[in-house]
């Protein structure tokens, strides 16, 4: 398994007018993970619903969005989440290439059960998406620090998603495994990554994947903060509990086979 993939418009699975672009980056059972990049005049498929819940984060420039009986425009650094059965839209109307990450949850394709809708029909009772702006006020520990942008306490039951930040020469909890898939799509600077045996150093613009029960920790080795963008699916349904649990991995160099 690739457990590091890098954004690659080349490799683009969505070609549509106007050069908008998608790429599949991550495709399983509890998510969805697309990369995709709208230029300036370029607009998503007509206004549409899809089966699972989906969530934008930005990028790049600013998303225009049809989003129920509301029309935003979302900026750079923030997040988006669209439940399922909500109406929408996206366009991008400026001068610059809008670049976002989608998170559709729990894995179903996002044309299956997705239907075109009318025009008119822009609103759903009793169904609301929401906007989150990312707060860089926000601080953990001296070893990392979050903000959480989707989660189940508002009300996104299907995927997490917060940003990270970890200092130069610092780095998260030793070797450890958890329930859930995550994931870590680097921003800014590199992150250092141990997945079982093995020790990548991930730069800007590649996804992370960790599945449920695969050991893993990450760390940061550079001179500068390293920023990525951290997706758990699905969330736990408490956090009373800590979530990660520790373990040792040991390798006899015995040849059984």
């Amino acid at each position: 398994m690739d457990y590091v993939r890098p954004l690659d418009w080349d490799h683009a699975q969505v070609d549509l007018a106007g050069g908008y672009k998608g790429q599949y980056i991550y495709v399983g059972e509890s998510c969805y993970i697309i990369a995709t990049k709208v230029p300036p005049g370029a607009g998503g498929p007509p206004r549409h619903v899809h089966a699972s819940d989906q969530t934008y984060y930005i990028i790049e420039g600013q998303i225009d969005l049809s989003l129920g009986a509301e029309d935003l425009q979302i900026p750079a650094g923030s997040a988006v989440f669209i439940p399922a059965g909500l109406p929408h839209q996206n366009f991008n109307r400026g001068e610059v290439t809008e670049i976002h990450l989608e998170v559709i949850a729990p894995g179903v394709h996002p044309t299956a059960g997705a239907v075109a809708t009318l025009s008119d029909v822009v609103d759903v009772p009793g169904l609301a998406g929401f906007v989150a702006a990312s707060d860089p006020g926000k601080r953990g520990t001296d070893e990392f620090t979050l903000d959480w942008l989707v989660n189940r306490a508002k009300g996104a039951t299907n995927a997490a998603i917060y940003l990270a930040e970890v200092p130069a020469q610092k780095g998260g909890p030793p070797l450890h495994v958890h329930e859930f898939d995550q994931f870590y799509f680097v921003l800014e600077g590199e992150l250092n990554v141990e997945i079982g045996f093995e020790h990548y150093t991930v730069g800007p613009n590649n996804l992370v994947i960790l599945p449920a029960r695969v050991p893993h920790r990450q760390w940061n080795d550079g001179d500068v903060p390293e920023r990525h963008l951290t997706i758990i699916a699905p969330e736990p349904l408490t956090m009373d509990e800590p979530w990660d649990v520790a373990v040792a991995l040991a390798e006899t160099g015995e040849r059984i086979a």
